[in-house]
């Protein structure tokens, strides 16, 4: 059993200044780790006012809650028999949207202040970055980080 705090409150300083490159693209993007645990990956990302992503795949399942400012979504899944479903969304704070591993997006900044939201995945996988220190499970090591 694992309790977190408030969740939604984030320390700006404490953000890790992320550019995506194993995603192949390099928007700015801030990221802090509420929970680090082989079950589970709670985050706040921060995508930079009016940035643009390109197309990519998503690497995990997971629920994402809008905190703040204003995205669209574009978004490409394989729900229908191998056929690829397509659509576009407007998230805004206090929205909800389920992210499936695989599904392919593209977000679009569309508010003049950063983009902020709460992420749950579950399970958790392996990032490029390494964790926050705060939230390693006990006895993780380093070389252990990307075996879930």
């Amino acid at each position: 059993m694992k309790l977190m705090r408030s969740v939604f409150e984030v320390d700006e300083d404490e953000m890790s200044k992320l550019m995506q490159p194993s995603a192949g693209f390099g928007i700015d993007l801030a990221i802090k780790r509420k929970l680090w645990d082989p079950a589970c990956h709670v985050l706040v990302e921060d995508y930079a006012a009016g940035s643009v992503t390109p197309r990519y795949g998503v690497w995990a399942t997971g629920l994402h809650i809008a905190l703040k400012g204003k995205i669209q979504v574009e978004y490409w899944s394989s729900y229908s028999m191998g056929d690829w479903v397509s659509g576009k969304f407007i998230a805004e704070p206090g929205d909800a949207y389920m992210l499936d591993k695989g599904d392919q997006l593209r977000f679009t900044v569309l508010s003049d202040i950063p983009y902020r939201h709460l992420g749950i995945l579950m399970p958790a996988h392996g990032f490029a970055a390494a964790p926050d220190d705060d939230v390693r499970p006990e006895g993780e090591i380093q070389s252990r980080k990307r075996e879930f």
